[in-house]
């Protein structure tokens, strides 16, 4: 009967330690089951003050399991129980039910409960009293070996507490089998009972068991040497490669197995050439130790090719032989000894074995694990094939996290059809580690563009390896198997075109375009098309493609800043089209982000994230964008992305870092702030009328698109390395041979070093590959494009804008001379105080958001180099103080006459004269051969070329 089993029950607190009375399992049971303790356990559960927890634990009833005691010490037990307690703490919460159901699967397990905690399960065997210790030293191995759990060592100790707790759904068997210690495999004499030894029996015990132990492993170790030296005799070499050090080593390492390895160390050395006594040396060896192990030998023989394992061992082929006659097959047999499972070939299933060494079929399916995908620290899955008993197959990716867990691996198979996972946690952590010894280790490239860390250009459909300059494709999952840096085996995952996500159109939607396309067009032929087509603005395109293929290299050269490129013009002026050309380098041409619709600047952000050495094109720019926007599209030019808190408790940020170039492009001048201004490359479109000699160049261009310009783009990445070496050097000799050439000192420095790059770009690879242009000719042209551009910059500064703003209000009448101005011997005379107001309204009207207040303007106007100080001065019925300027040096028109000669007469009073012939003007330069090519914009509203 149960009740036969008999421990001790206390009152508690855990101080207390006599107890109050005995009790039997199912008492103790119906105890755990009943609300007896319930409210003091939810209490417990509940409390998250670890100290105060600590307390009610301390506080509740307790058991001691393995038997009746006078006192709970060891020395005072009056009867082992013939049970044995497991605990298992800090489980997985949502796993707890799990386990239970796994536990009560096996015939020995007594009872089942949930701790007092609420985290770990408490577990009750039936044992032989005389081998408590040995007995859970097995179950300790059993459950790590089985279930990868850890039970507390503290079961070893037989006046062991355990407190009471409430679980209504607690399992117990009464019939469950008493583990019997033959069959465990523990062949000692039954020793006394621990209530008839003293202490100092114990203490001999355990100490007489270490010894033991010892013996057992210098006996191993002795054999294990004796092995290797018949080794070295039979086949006479030498492990020590005939030096002296190694020699001596060997002696101290076998020294450590005692006299009986003297002959072995001899026998190991015999083939070193030496005259020295090896007796001596050995001597030497154990009398001065130098290792604690003789594993430095062992190590020596393994290096040298050596078998360092011992032949197996008669228990072992014994073992084999009974697992050779459950499971039929030798080779399965083998892999059952070596994992724990395996595969049988005849029905494509897994198998374990049972707690009777019977085969138990575990799954109705056979998996190949094609790749171990790694896209970042924290996240991994594989490709898995999986293959069930009715032919139906399927490859899937499979979280990491879901493959160490039966109750999630379950639900992923479950979702492609009739898969069916019947093992345990413990049997899917052995399928796992036998599939996984011949996984194939493989690299996500999150990525398309340039791999720093492969050397390679990652294209949707392969990688191009630079040094090698050669093409890899993908295969039909998306692997490419190559070779890293150090020449070692590596696969990389590409997923756009994996026919894993072969029905998934919406996902990786811009890496699919982003391909290697092989057409035929030559660089030649294309750039001088290119240029007939879109003029000397596809001069421009062309340095701009290739300086975006080479940006992270230019942008540390440059000091951290790569330039943004934008295409102005009017609707239908042929802007567009042109970059939709230069996309067609990347493979498909990418759809343009449009600023003015529902785009956010972290969407377009995340788009300038999404390739490395890439080409983005924003469209749609107005100056009148949100704030948020136009800061931005400023930190494209000093690549800032955008950064967020990560989700988690580390109050830490990640980072979107911008990677690509990027062409900017809208029917007005980014003159919003000449922070952004400066930060572009301006080139104009114009509406022209196009020829048909004009059409039929077009037609030629988009037919070469059509059949690819990728290959383009892949050949100059030869020239990488070149780059990489020279940019910087011939970028800061091209600033100053630029400026010389552009011969103004107030030019504005950012300006100029942005068309600079590009001309450096050109003239490095102008000796390398042709271009339908001089570098001469491209420097020019470039210095025209930068004056014109500072031309515009120098009337968009805020001080310009305010004496913009004044011109217009006189020319409107809002203001009048000698009333709010006044204009004498060459100066002009004015009163912020006054006209602030109107200018400040004006500002408004024009949605410009760079609104200064008055106290900030007036700072602006006194660090112009026209201001001339403060005076007072007669005007506008008042004599009071005002701010002068030399009018000159303003770039305005505040003077006006009635007539000619009235006119003329206002100017001599200034110090100026009227000139008889027309004002010249510097206005933007037109692109001469470039047209309307009849086509609207491709804004998504019309027709799209």
């Amino acid at each position: 009967m149960t009740n036969t089993y008999t421990f001790s029950f206390y009152p508690g607190p855990i101080t207390k330690k006599i107890p109050q009375r005995d009790m039997g399992v199912k008492e103790a049971m119906d105890l755990i089951g009943s609300d007896t303790y319930k409210d003091a356990i939810i209490k417990l559960r509940e409390c998250e003050n670890d100290a105060l927890k600590k307390t009610l634990k301390t506080g509740l009833p307790y058991f001691t399991f393995s038997g009746t005691f006078t006192k709970r010490l060891t020395d005072s037990l009056k009867k082992h129980s013939g049970l044995l307690i497991l605990d298992f703490d800090e489980l997985d919460i949502n796993r707890l039910d799990e386990y239970k159901e796994q536990f009560k699967s096996i015939e020995w397990v007594l009872a089942v409960w949930i701790s007092p905690s609420g985290n770990g399960l408490k577990v009750l065997v039936k044992i032989e009293p005389h081998f408590h210790k040995d007995t859970f030293l097995y179950l300790k191995d059993f459950f790590a070996g089985n279930f990868l759990l850890d039970v507390d060592d503290s079961g070893k100790d037989i006046a062991r507490a355990c407190f009471v707790s409430w679980d209504p759904e607690f399992y117990f068997n009464p019939h469950s089998k008493e583990l019997n210690a033959e069959e465990l495999g523990i062949n000692k004499e039954p020793f006394e009972l621990v209530q008839e030894k003293s202490i100092r029996v114990i203490a001999e015990e355990d100490n007489r068991v270490e010894k033991a132990k010892l013996s057992y492993k210098l006996q191993k170790d002795l054999k294990k040497a004796e092995h290797i030296v018949k080794q070295i005799v039979e086949k006479k070499i030498d492990i020590t490669n005939d030096e002296y050090d190694l020699r001596m080593e060997i002696g101290f390492a076998l020294a450590t197995l005692g006299e009986e390895a003297r002959e072995l160390y001899k026998c190991a050395v015999q083939f070193n050439n030496h005259d020295e006594d090896d007796d001596a040396k050995f001597n030497d060896a154990l009398k001065n130790g130098k290792f604690k192990t003789p594993a430095k030998f062992f190590k020596l023989a393994k290096e040298a090719g050596l078998d360092v394992k011992l032949p197996q061992s008669i228990q072992e082929a014994i073992r084999k032989s009974e697992l050779k006659q459950a499971i039929g097959d030798e080779k399965q047999a083998d892999d059952y000894l070596k994992y724990g499972i395996y595969l049988k070939k005849s029905e494509g299933v897994y198998y374990s074995l049972d707690m009777k060494q019977m085969p138990r079929v575990v799954s109705n399916f056979k998996l190949k694990i094609l790749f171990h995908v790694n896209t970042s620290d924290a996240e991994a899955y594989r490709l898995i094939m999986i293959k069930n008993i009715h032919g139906l197959e399927r490859v899937i990716n499979i979280n990491t996290d879901d493959f160490v867990s039966a109750g999630s691996f379950k639900k992923v198979i479950a979702r492609q059809g009739n898969f069916l996972w019947m093992g345990a946690d413990a049997d899917l952590v052995r399928l796992q580690d036998m599939l996984q010894r011949e996984e194939a280790p493989t690299t996500m490239v999150k990525n398309l563009g340039f791999n720093r860390k492969g050397n390679f250009f990652a294209f949707a459909n392969g990688i191009y390896i630079i040094g090698e300059s050669k093409f890899l494709d993908i295969d039909p999952y998306g692997i490419v198997a190559t070779k890293n840096l150090k020449g070692e085996p590596i696969n990389y995952f590409i997923p756009a075109l994996s026919k894993i996500f072969a029905d998934k159109d919406d996902m990786y939607s811009n890496d699919k375009k982003f391909r290697l396309i092989v057409g035929n067009a030559k660089w030649i032929d294309w750039t001088e098309l290119f240029c007939k087509v879109y003029g000397t603005n596809g001069r421009v395109g062309i340095a701009y493609f290739i300086c975006s293929l080479f940006s992270d290299i230019i942008f540390k050269a440059m000091g951290a800043r790569f330039p943004i490129l934008f295409a102005y013009g009017k609707r239908g002026s042929g802007k567009g089209t042109m970059v939709q050309s230069i996309l067609n380098l990347y493979g498909e041409k990418q759809d343009q982000v449009m600023l003015g619709g529902s785009s956010t600047a972290v969407g377009f952000m995340r788009k300038l994230a999404q390739f490395v050495n890439g080409l983005v094109w924003l469209d749609e720019y107005k100056n009148n964008l949100p704030v948020k926007t136009i800061e931005s599209l400023k930190n494209i030019y000093d690549r800032i992305g955008y950064e967020r808190g990560k989700k988690d408790n580390s109050f830490q940020t990640e980072s979107t870092p911008i990677s690509s170039a990027c062409i900017l492009s809208g029917q007005e001048m980014p003159t919003i702030e000449p922070a952004l201004f400066s930060r572009n490359m301006l080139i104009s479109f114009a509406e022209t009328v196009r020829t048909e000699e004009a059409r039929q160049l077009y037609r030629s261009l988009v037919s070469m698109e059509k059949e690819g310009l990728s290959h383009l783009t892949v050949g100059l990445l030869a020239y990488r390395n070149l780059v990489a070496d020279k940019f910087q050097e011939c970028y800061e000799e091209e600033i100053r041979t630029f400026s010389k050439l552009v011969g103004k000192d107030d030019i504005d420095e950012r300006m100029l070093s942005n068309w600079s790059m590009l001309i450096t770009m050109i003239g490095l690879l102008a000796d390398q590959i042709s271009f339908p242009f001089t570098v001469d000719e491209f420097r020019e042209q470039c210095k025209e494009l930068l004056l014109s551009q500072f031309s515009v910059l120098q009337g968009s500064d805020d001080t310009s804008k305010f004496w913009q703003i004044v011109e217009q209000l006189f020319t409107d009448g809002s203001i009048i001379e000698d009333k709010h101005f006044k204009l004498e011997n060459g100066n002009i005379h004015i009163r912020i105080q006054d006209i602030y107001q109107m200018y400040a309204e004006a500002m408004h009207r024009r949605r410009d958001p760079n609104v200064l207040d008055r106290a900030t303007l007036e700072n602006y106007l006194r660090s112009d180099t026209a201001f001339d100080g403060r005076k007072k001065a007669q005007f506008g019925g008042k004599y009071t103080w005002g701010m002068v300027f030399k009018y000159t040096g303003l770039n305005v028109d505040l003077i006006r006459g009635t007539t000619e000669e009235d006119l003329r007469e206002k100017l001599q009073a200034m110090g100026l004269k009227m000139d008889d012939e027309p004002v010249k003007t510097i206005k933007l330069p037109k692109q001469m051969d470039a047209f309307n090519d009849g086509f609207p914009e491709p804004d998504g509203k019309e027709v799209t070329i």
